[in-house]
């Protein structure tokens, strides 16, 4: 990135592409393919698609984010169901999906209470938490089981969307911001 010159660009033989993200060692991508049906996993350089993890058929889902743990093992995806492909169309529901990415297989499958669009989704550093921003509330889970460990309110407007979400270092803290013009800790 130090010359801003264009690396690769690929074309994809898809619907729709909504999210991307990159490994953390740099080797691999995600992206939600068809309109989020569909995750794939593809290689750097070169783009080529590695693997699909998933390949949904059904009510219509879509994946508005992407993000890979920070040992790359697992990669969570915010999923969105709907009675038409469509963001702004009413959802039916709201989840998480955390896959393991070497296997392929799902791991959790986590519901959010909630209607809001999901705005973040971040790992913790050392990637036993995952934070999901939902409108104006915030979801934390324990990756390894799963588990609903804290709903953070306060916010009086929704948390902004991609860096509206952020773990400490030492994943001790979170730190998020809002349209409500506030930071909170």
């Amino acid at each position: 990135m130090t010359t801003g010159a264009l690396v690769g660009s690929w074309q994809i033989k898809v619907d729709l592409l909504l999210a991307v993200a990159f490994a953390p060692d740099g080797t691999r991508f995600a992206s939600a393919l068809n309109g989020g049906k569909q995750i794939g996993i593809g290689e750097l350089p070169g783009g080529r698609l590695l693997e699909v993890l998933a390949n949904q058929t059904g009510p219509q889902r879509w994946a508005s984010a992407l993000a890979f743990s920070p040992d790359g093992s697992m990669l969570a995806s915010a999923i969105h169901l709907s009675s038409t492909l469509s963001p702004t169309d009413p959802t039916l529901g709201n989840a998480v999906e955390v896959w393991n990415v070497k296997t392929g297989a799902l791991m959790h499958t986590l519901s959010l209470p909630d209607q809001e669009e999901m705005s973040n989704i971040i790992f913790s550093a050392d990637g036993k938490l995952l934070a999901v921003a939902s409108g104006k509330d915030i979801f934390i889970w324990q990756v390894e089981t799963g588990a609903l460990l804290h709903t953070l309110k306060g916010h009086t407007a929704i948390v902004a969307r991609d860096n509206g979400l952020s773990f400490s270092p030492d994943s001790k803290q979170l730190i998020s911001v809002g349209f409500d013009q506030t930071i909170r800790l």
